[in-house]
């Protein structure tokens, strides 16, 4: 039984949480996901600070909401992408 959360024992997984420049940590079920299939821990470790700056840029700092338009540039890179990705989900 996986106590109803989508994990198992021996899942490779990524997140986002305090303290975490050690082997083991304590950290919530809702700050970590699923390890794509391909993609190396050390690129899986950069995501969370990618989506975090696009959330603060846009969402917090510009507003940006349904309808907007947005230019973005350097669409290619990491934070480019999730900026892509953001503003399609809005």
């Amino acid at each position: 039984s996986n106590d109803g959360h989508p994990f198992a024992v021996g899942d490779k997984v990524y997140g986002l949480g305090f303290d975490m420049l050690r082997s083991k940590s304590l950290v919530s079920i809702d700050s970590i996901a699923k390890l794509p299939l391909g993609l190396s821990f050390e690129a899986a470790s950069a995501l969370p600070m990618v989506f975090l700056t696009v959330l603060f840029a846009l969402k917090e700092q510009a507003g940006l909401k349904e309808g907007d338009r947005i230019l973005i540039h350097s669409a290619a890179g990491g934070v480019g992408s999730a900026a892509v990705q953001y503003a399609q989900f809005v």
